[in-house]
C-alpha cells in the first residue's frame, strides 16, 4: 500500500489519505506511519467497522483514500466475517486482493473464491521476484475473470511497483526461464 500511495502522491500528484486496520502484526503501523511521514500524508487507524467508516468520511476531500486492511487466511470464516464488516463499512469503489506469486496456483484459487464473496474486484500480484512459476499468474487471472491491476518485483518503494501491462509481465514471466 505504500508504494500505491508513493505512486499516487509524487508522480500523480494526487491527495491522498492511508487507512489501515491492520493492528495485527506487529510494527505494522509503525512502519505504515513511517512511509507517510515520509509522504506527508494523513494515516488514520480504524480498530472497528465504526472507526473505518469515520476515517474514510474525515478524508472525503482526498483524491484517493487507500485503505490496508489486515492478512486473513481464507479457511478462517469468522476473520472474513470481520474483514467483511471493515470493508462494508470503508464502502470502497475498488477492492485488490493482494497474492503472493509465490504461492500454488490451487491456493491462489481458494483466495481469490474466497475473497471474492468479499467483493474483490482485482488482483495484486507480489513477489513476482519470487515465483517459482510465474507462468501460473497468467493461468489465475485468465482462470478467474479478474484484471490484474498491479504486480510488484521486490522492496524498493515505489519503484517495484508496476502498473498491470501483459508485456512486461510476459517478458518477466519469460525471462526468468532464460535467466
Amino acid at each position: 500500500i505504500a508504494k500505491m500511495a508513493a505512486v499516487a502522491s509524487l508522480d500523480q500528484k494526487a491527495k491522498v489519505a492511508l487507512v489501515t486496520s491492520d493492528t495485527y502484526r506487529i510494527g505494522a503501523v509503525d512502519q505504515l506511519r513511517t512511509y507517510c511521514q515520509i509522504l506527508r500524508l494523513p494515516l488514520d487507524v480504524a480498530l472497528s467497522p465504526d472507526e473505518m467508516q469515520a476515517a474514510v468520511a474525515a478524508h472525503q476531500d482526498k483524491d484517493l483514500i487507500l485503505i490496508d486492511t489486515v492478512g486473513r487466511g481464507q479457511r478462517h470464516s469468522l476473520q472474513l466475517s470481520e474483514l467483511g464488516a471493515m470493508l462494508r463499512a470503508a464502502n470502497p469503489t475498488q477492492i485488490h486482493l493482494v497474492l503472493s506469486a509465490s504461492s500454488d496456483r490451487y491456493v491462489m484459487m481458494e483466495v481469490v473464491e474466497k475473497f471474492g464473496a468479499l467483493g474483490a474486484d482485482r488482483i495484486i500480484f507480489t513477489k513476482l521476484d519470487e515465483a517459482v512459476r510465474p507462468g501460473e499468474l497468467v493461468n489465475v487471472a485468465s482462470a478467474t475473470k479478474m484484471p490484474v491491476s498491479y504486480f510488484t518485483d521486490g522492496q524498493k518503494v515505489p519503484e517495484d511497483l508496476h502498473l498491470a501491462d501483459p508485456i512486461l509481465l510476459a517478458e518477466r514471466i519469460v525471462g526468468d526461464y532464460h535467466a
